[in-house]
């Protein structure tokens, strides 16, 4: 008997796996239509590993020579010449972020939403 259900419940979990794997198969497709249709650059920054994604276009957009897509945070900034007050507004928020004990949402203002 136990033998049964320990079979059954490794059924139920693959053929949950499976249908979370399609679901995310589905969205990633819909996502890259989205992207392809906006002609938009894309740009992803993992702030744990510290790793930034840019797509083919995002590039293309910098100025950038079509190599690795995946750099350090650090060397993309770099690579791109930002403007120093949109550079430094950018950090400080990011450092206010992460220095944060809690995530709650806030609104444009910086309140709490009602």
């Amino acid at each position: 008997m136990r033998t049964a259900l320990f079979l059954f419940a490794g059924g139920v979990a693959v053929w949950l796996l499976g249908r979370e794997i399609a679901r995310l198969r589905e969205a990633e497709a819909r996502y890259s239509l989205v992207v392809a249709a906006a002609d938009a650059g894309i740009w992803d920054w993992d702030v744990l590993t510290d790793e930034m994604f840019l797509s083919e276009r995002a590039r293309h957009l910098y100025g950038l020579q079509p190599s690795a897509t995946v750099r350090r945070h650090t060397e993309w900034r770099e690579l791109v010449a930002f403007h120093p007050r949109r550079l430094g507004r950018g950090a400080d928020r990011a450092e206010r972020f992460f220095s944060r004990d809690e995530r709650r949402p806030t609104t444009a203002s910086g309140g709490a939403p009602r």
